[in-house]
């Protein structure tokens, strides 16, 4: 691959400084940001070898291969860096991310407690807190964090989102779809956000919005088969059962064995007959 100035750059600067873990680093973090994972590691470990406890280099190689799922590589790097730094915010949140990525919510949320007992508003352990405490089902717990997170910054639309999958969890689908309203004005289109409304919309019996919501989707997506599903369950309740019943078809066209699929066909051609229609 040929060297980009960015490189060219970096690799001028080593020759005058070859022993700079800094620099090395710095070059990793290019390689990172350009999505080059495998040069940004040589970057670091070249770091590492100048200087072992190097934490900057271990925390970013750590974060990358928990992002590639090596957790087990991750975690020594993680813990590595906090034998050096146990107060790391950093370090702890990245460790914290990947035990969450393994379904271990509790460990997750010591490494978010550890970082708030060192800076009690740093936005994104208390934002990290709350994700994994919605994911976790302790959901008035998690609005408390993410409130606090969204005090900071009231635009963390990942704050926001996992606040409405909170108040959802909760049942408080209006409260929810004020969250999701308030995301989908910052990017009108994004497909979890229209999804999460749509269903919550569908828990109120407002049937007809929670459509309108599934069109947007399907205008993207034509054939997401998950939003049909969702689009032909509200239509069933609106008793549309012919044009639930063509929503059916249209997954099963993608995926002919579906059992749910075909279970929910079944059940509105059944309603469709008993209407006499």
């Amino acid at each position: 691959m040929k060297e980009s100035i960015t490189d060219r750059f970096y690799s001028w600067l080593l020759r005058k400084d070859p022993k700079s873990a800094d620099l090395l680093f710095d070059k990793g973090e290019i390689f990172y940001d350009l999505g080059r994972d495998d040069e940004a590691i040589k970057c670091y470990d070249k770091a590492l070898a100048i200087e072992p406890d190097h934490i900057d280099s271990l925390n970013a190689k750590g974060m990358i291969l928990g992002d590639n799922t090596h957790y087990d590589e991750a975690f020594k790097c993680f813990d590595k860096a906090l034998a050096v730094e146990p107060d790391h915010i950093g370090v702890l949140n990245n460790k914290g991310l990947a035990l969450h990525d393994l379904g271990r919510y509790k460990e997750s949320i010591k490494c978010f407690d550890k970082a708030l007992a060192v800076e009690p508003n740093d936005h994104v352990s208390l934002a990290n807190k709350g994700m994994v405490l919605c994911r976790d089902q302790q959901n008035d717990e998690a609005i408390a964090y993410l409130d606090k997170a969204l005090a900071i910054d009231p635009n963390d639309t990942n704050s926001l989102y996992y606040k409405g999958l909170a108040l959802e969890h909760l049942k408080k689908y209006d409260d929810a779809i004020a969250c999701y309203d308030l995301l989908l004005a910052i990017e009108p289109n994004d497909f979890n956000d229209l999804e999460r409304k749509g269903l919550s919309l569908h828990a109120l019996r407002r049937y007809d919005e929670a459509i309108a919501c599934y069109d947007r989707m399907l205008a993207e997506s034509p054939d997401n088969t998950e939003t049909l599903n969702y689009k032909g369950q509200s239509l069933h309740a609106l008793r549309r059962y012919d044009e639930a019943i063509a929503c059916y078809d249209r997954i099963l066209a993608i995926k002919p064995d579906d059992r749910a699929t075909l279970n929910n066909r079944k059940q509105s051609v059944h309603a469709l007959r008993r209407s006499g229609a």
